[in-house]
């Protein structure tokens, strides 16, 4: 069953896929800025509290990430990987994927295509 967290800059709705069902996604829809920032990283935090260690954030309907946005992601990375999980990132549109690009993001992030090859990625 989706759960879903509602801000009013972001909106999420989660769900597993996997054999196991045990990688969430998070498909995320509208700013990732300072407004959005800590409520996003909040309900990353929760996710990990809860036991995923698999997480795949999509991106496809995120249409502005600011810098406060990459230092949430960067902090989401770094809270997954002390509980020895990853975090993997989808379906990024253009204007986003040139600022990640910018900042060196394909350095720290495995990023995909689809919410598939990142789930697929996790079994390689």
């Amino acid at each position: 069953m989706p759960q879903d967290c509602l801000s009013p800059m972001i909106d999420f709705e989660t769900y597993t896929m996997g054999d196991d069902q045990d990688i969430l996604v998070m498909a995320v829809s509208g700013r990732l800025d300072t407004d959005s920032s800590e409520f996003f990283f909040d309900c990353v935090k929760s996710q990990i509290e809860e036991g995923h260690t698999r997480l795949v954030i999509d991106f496809r309907d995120v249409d502005y990430i600011s810098s406060l946005g990459l230092g949430t992601l960067v902090r989401a990375h770094a809270r997954m990987k002390k509980v020895g999980g990853n975090v993997k990132l989808a379906r990024i549109n253009a204007l986003v994927a040139e600022i990640l690009t910018r900042v060196g993001f394909q350095r720290l992030f495995q990023i995909y295509p689809t919410v598939s090859e990142a789930c697929a990625a996790f079994d390689s």
